[in-house]
């Protein structure tokens, strides 16, 4: 998903059913089967000047819409819950690009 302002992106977030992400389908507790219907939200990047404006929550948003169109069911996300990288001061987006748990 694309976040599109003044016709430039400034944001993006990977959303897919959980069946697309090779890196799911290694852990034990994860069924292989194409037919689950959970949505998986790998993670977001943001522009740093767009950053604390709903970037964020409008691409988790479109993806949630995206899986209830697909006739996903469950959505999971994976969110930063170390509070030291929930500082999203952070200059670096490598250390938040799982978004932060009160989104």
């Amino acid at each position: 998903m694309l976040a599109i302002a003044d016709g430039r992106v400034v944001g993006w977030c990977n959303a897919q059913p959980r069946s697309s992400f090779l890196n799911m389908r290694r852990y034990a507790t994860v069924i292989d089967d194409p037919a689950e219907p959970v949505g998986s939200i790998m993670c977001f990047l943001v522009a740093p000047g767009h950053r604390g404006k709903g970037v964020g929550t409008a691409l988790l948003n479109a993806a949630c819409n995206k899986f209830r169109l697909d006739r996903l069911r469950v959505a999971e996300g994976y969110p930063t819950t170390n509070p030291i990288k929930c500082t999203w001061q952070t200059p670096s987006a490598e250390e938040n690009y799982k978004g932060p748990l009160n989104m």
